[in-house]
């Protein structure tokens, strides 16, 4: 539990940074690659998906 509320903190934080970047090159950003493996791990961790894609909401809505 301790490395996934870890793991959480440090999304956050990159979360913030990118939100205030204003180049928006996301592909060549390491703060990509890190974001997106910290969201892999989260997800094995057993946390749920902390964003739903379109498609997922989508069908939470219609049941």
């Amino acid at each position: 539990m301790e490395k996934l509320k870890e793991c959480r903190e440090k999304l956050s934080k990159i979360e913030g940074n990118c939100r205030n970047c204003h180049a928006k090159m996301c592909n060549i950003c390491p703060n990509n690659k890190i974001k997106t493996a910290l969201r892999k791990e989260i997800i094995q961790l057993g946390g749920e998906k902390e964003k739903k894609n379109f498609w997922e909401r989508l069908k939470d809505f219609i049941n």
